[in-house]
């Protein structure tokens, strides 16, 4: 998948939320539901802006941005890094997409527990990030950037080798959450959150172990 490639693909998928959000809203009572809490239940109300068109400007916006990062990469990985900045920004958009049919079923009248509905999507997104950061090339802006991994490639490749394994875990973790709604959120965060201190304390071990042995 190139750039291009990527950039077309997103453009349309952000074009055709927007025009779904655009033939849709007519069908919407106001205020719209734009946000809900770690239950699943709608805690934050607005206009058709964010309700609606939000999402489909994050999704170009972000896309652009991370699709131009490589380029401006001092470490001058770019042409290592674009196939996985491409997956990146395929699978976020994919991700956003799922997260604005449920918005726009919401404020259609649908009535479930947010939460559980999002878990599938988290999760198969943690498993899928997992994958692909394992192959990520030092640099500057995408992977597990820490004092240790930016400033040794060994500690790099063992970082995300075992940061991938643990975002992965994470992943599949959190698909229980289709199964425990009310534990959705803790079933999500908590592994997630303890595999990046992990790799954190990681680097930094694995950094001390081979600069003990240089000295």
């Amino acid at each position: 998948m190139n750039t291009r490639n990527s950039l077309i693909i997103i453009l349309v998928v952000a074009l055709a939320l927007a025009l779904a959000g655009a033939v849709l809203q007519p069908r919407m009572e106001t205020p719209l539901a734009t946000h809900w809490n770690a239950q699943g239940e709608a805690d934050g109300f607005g206009g058709a802006f964010e309700a609606l068109y939000l999402l489909p400007l994050v999704l170009l916006g972000t896309s652009l941005l991370v699709l131009g990062l490589p380029r401006i990469d001092p470490m001058r990985t770019a042409k290592m890094n674009f196939g996985l900045v491409n997956w990146v920004i395929l699978l976020l958009a994919g991700f956003l997409s799922y997260l604005h049919i449920l918005t726009l079923a919401w404020n259609l009248g649908s009535r479930f527990n947010m939460s559980q509905m999002l878990t599938p999507a988290m999760g198969f997104l943690f498993i899928f990030m997992g994958l692909i950061v394992r192959k990520a090339q030092p640099n500057w802006f995408v992977g597990i950037r820490t004092p240790w991994t930016l400033s040794n490639t060994v500690v790099w490749q063992k970082t995300h080798d075992l940061g991938g394994k643990l975002f992965v875990a994470s992943g599949v973790i959190a698909l229980f959450g289709i199964l425990f709604p009310n534990a959705a959120i803790w079933l999500l965060m908590a592994p997630v959150l303890l595999s990046a201190l992990a790799t954190v304390i990681y680097s930094y071990i694995v950094f001390r172990q081979i600069d003990a042995k240089a000295g």
